[in-house]
């Protein structure tokens, strides 16, 4: 009993110094907009020219390396970030940026605002956006992510990539998106996700109805989670960038996810680059893409897309939009350079 107070006192300690570490940034920071000192006043025009993204990433990459500190932290010095960089930018005034500061400052000394997720990362409840990428998270606190998505309306934004959740992790963040309706960018790439685990993923996309984009990179697909993925594409109306490169795709995990595309009507963007398409699967791609009319732009570089493909894919460019991009594969390229060298020898 004792040494979970004295741990609880630590952790107590360590929330209050990350507070008043942002909150002394803060000040300095809001310096910059009040004072008129010459000084100040030149590294504030220093910033004046910069766009509001280019001006918020500048305070909060300075905020950051004062002391890296744990997620807590890293948080709250993004939000204190966001809130300066709209003030420099003229889109609050004083008053607004001392109601916000304020309101922030009461929502940071509330203990209920605060979650534990696990080891020393600590977050917000009023956090929007979180960034837990090269965590290495284990089962339980993959468990204790999926709960906070469970409850929270306010994430928009999810990166865990190079997180090590595997097929378990997938599982509770899948089942956990089924109720969320605030997430809007997920990020899973390369998490050792296996077929089980992304059938989970396409039995998710067939209930929710906020994600948008969904990077799924350096994982692997089979035919199984192929089929539940196609299936779950052709309900899912609000899914508009999808990541699949390098996930071992091969014809007949293609011609599964192609043949979903003639009745999909939300993916924009499309990436199955890097895996093993061949010149099977390009033939229901073609017969999808003159029934889709809302995928612009189309990745499928670098796979083993024969002659016989490749035509297929440039006689689909007279039925495209001039608006609708296809990266077709380097295999393009190297066809013209070798007629280029074939011409070199006629001319020798």
């Amino acid at each position: 009993k004792a040494m979970s107070t004295e741990r609880s006192e630590k952790c107590d300690q360590k929330i209050e110094a990350s507070i008043n570490d942002a909150f002394s940034w803060a000040k300095f920071f809001y310096q910059i907009i009040l004072e008129k000192k010459e000084d100040i006043k030149r590294r504030s025009n220093m910033i004046q020219l910069r766009t509001e993204e280019e001006c918020r990433k500048i305070l909060e990459m300075k905020m950051k390396a004062s002391s890296p500190g744990n997620f807590l932290e890293r948080d709250m010095k993004s939000l204190i970030a966001d809130i300066l960089a709209k003030a420099i930018k003229g889109k609050y005034t004083i008053q607004e940026v001392l109601i916000r500061m304020h309101k922030f400052k009461e929502q940071s000394d509330k203990a209920e605002s605060v979650i534990h997720i696990g080891r020393n990362i600590y977050i917000f409840k009023f956090v929007t956006e979180l960034g837990l990428n090269y965590e290495e998270l284990n089962e339980e606190e993959a468990k204790n992510i999926s709960k906070l998505l469970e409850t929270s309306k306010v994430i928009k934004k999810l990166d865990l990539g190079n997180s090590c959740i595997g097929d378990k992790g997938a599982k509770f963040i899948s089942n956990a998106l089924k109720v969320n309706d605030s997430l809007v960018e997920l990020d899973m790439c390369n998490n050792k996700i296996s077929d089980e685990g992304m059938v989970a993923i396409a039995e998710m996309l067939k209930v929710n109805e906020a994600l948008e984009s969904l990077k799924l990179k350096w994982n692997k697909m089979d035919v199984n989670s192929a089929e539940a993925l196609g299936k779950a594409l052709i309900v899912n109306r609000t899914l508009a960038k999808l990541k699949l490169n390098r996930n071992d795709l091969d014809d007949k995990i293609g011609r599964e996810i192609f043949e979903a595309l003639k009745s999909n009507r939300g993916l924009v963007k499309l990436d199955v680059s890097y895996n093993k398409l061949g010149d099977e699967c390009i033939e229901a791609l073609s017969d999808a893409l003159k029934q889709n009319a809302i995928l612009k732009k189309l990745n499928i570089a670098s796979n083993d897309i024969k002659i016989k493909g490749i035509y297929l894919l440039l006689s689909l460019i007279h039925i495209s939009e001039p608006t609708r991009p296809l990266y077709i594969s380097y295999a393009v390229f190297c066809l013209k350079k070798k007629k280029k060298k074939n011409k070199k020898k006629k001319k020798k």
